[in-house]
């Protein structure tokens, strides 16, 4: 099909329907949908998929989808990416041994399933039709080599782990998993000196300290969008983390330890913190490690005193507590002791139960040796990074202990000083 064909919009109008595999695209509501059921994909990454299907079997250039689907706004290839990635999943599509959208490097993408056309009434009006008349199938022709896309990344980040959410009588609720690309901003790199992404409590938004020649800065992508922003006042920011509601971010940047509203408004700083091994916001308040040696610290989000949480046993070979995180759902917190304060060198496990009433809590329980850091993905499940390797372990948040043998989720994972880099 040349490339100088009537608009999308054209298209639209003459065809209502485009279907390939168990997928149908109802180009006139631009609405997705498999068996019936609709596939909720961002505007833009829908306009991809149609400037595809419409080109079946036609290798598209990356500047002419940039040119159609992002009209005048100012991109880069890395967003194409991003939306053709996000599309991939939702099509459970893959790059290397492509059902539907085959890259060819330096070129650009191709759909390289049948589509079958049909002159429908939109989908949205057919949700549950037992059948449908269908046209005249367009096969495209694949030809020639396979081009493997050999593009560098220099950071990936995959996102996605087993969740077991466990009911009353023990019956598992499975969940969807989602994989996806989220590539800095050109010229930039995900934060080496410390790990440096992390999500909101609903899922919703990822954060990250993203560095360039000038230094570093904290950069804020909700997840139904495909380019990130740059969070203001974050300079030297690093190892981020939010607030329960997910409208603020506590960060480190500059020997302390400081705050910011997404809504806008200066930074506020919090409390003094020389080094940077991670924090947890809980409620109104913040723990943190912040020292070379010592132990965990508490602060009252709005501002405060900080004062010791935890002082680390020295008779056991302990020189210092971090990288604190939250179980959700639970007043339980996971940190990981340190023997040595050497960077990429493994420590313990522990967790202990919040009573929020000592000033001091010295009754932690440690759950397994050889642990990096650790992060909880559910009440009962924790995610355990052993160097470069993630690890998911189920989880007694009652008896605070181990509840099953750890099993490996991804290796190897991206890491930062030794530490790995996930959320």
């Amino acid at each position: 099909m040349p490339a100088t064909e009537a608009p999308i919009a054209t298209d639209r109008q003459r065809l209502q329907s485009l279907s390939f595999g168990a997928f149908e695209f109802d180009a006139q509501t631009r609405l997705l949908c498999r068996d019936g059921r609709e596939v909720a994909l961002p505007p833009r990454v829908l306009g991809v998929l149609e400037l595809l299907l419409r080109r079946a079997g036609d290798v598209v250039s990356r500047q002419e989808l940039i040119d159609t689907v992002w009209k005048d706004a100012f991109v880069t290839d890395t967003s194409l990416a991003e939306a053709v990635s996000v599309l991939r999943q939702s099509l459970g599509d893959d790059s290397q041994s492509p059902t539907y959208i085959q890259t060819l490097h330096r070129r650009g993408y191709r759909f390289v399933a049948p589509v079958s056309t049909a002159d429908l009434t939109p989908v949205r009006q057919a949700l549950g039709r037992n059948d449908a008349p269908i046209a005249a199938s367009i096969s495209p022709s694949i030809g020639g080599q396979l081009l493997p896309w050999s593009a560098a990344i220099i950071c990936a980040i995959i996102a996605g782990a087993a969740v077991w959410q466990a009911t009353r009588d023990r019956r598992a609720a499975s969940a969807p998993a989602a994989r996806f690309a989220v590539a800095p901003p050109q010229g930039t790199h995900f934060d080496t000196s410390a790990p440096s992404l992390a999500f909101s409590a609903d899922g919703t938004q990822l954060v990250w300290s993203g560095c360039d020649n000038t230094g570093c800065r904290l950069y804020l992508r909700p997840l139904d969008r495909l380019e990130p922003s740059v969070v203001a006042g974050t300079e030297d920011g690093r190892s981020p983390f939010f607030s329960p509601d997910g409208r603020s971010i506590a960060f480190f940047a500059d020997g302390r330890l400081k705050k910011v509203t997404l809504a806008g408004g200066a930074p506020v700083t919090l409390a003094d913190a020389p080094s940077v091994l991670g924090g947890t916001w809980i409620d109104r308040e913040i723990i943190f490690a912040g020292s070379p040696s010592g132990g965990l610290m508490r602060v009252p989000a709005d501002g405060g005193e900080a004062r010791a949480m935890t002082t680390p046993r020295e008779a056991s070979g302990e020189v210092r507590h971090a990288w604190p995180a939250i179980v959700p759902g639970r007043r339980v917190l996971l940190f990981t002791i340190d023997t040595m304060a050497v960077d990429g060198a493994s420590g313990v496990m522990a967790a202990l139960t919040l009573d929020g009433g000592s000033s001091e809590v010295r009754n932690w329980q440690t759950i397994v040796a050889g642990v990096d850091l650790a992060r909880a993905a559910a009440p009962d499940t924790l995610l355990v990074a052993r160097g470069a390797e993630l690890d998911a372990m189920a989880f007694d948040a009652v008896r605070l202990a181990a509840a099953g043998p750890p099993r490996t989720v991804v290796d190897p994972v991206a890491i930062a000083q030794g530490l790995a880099q996930y959320g």
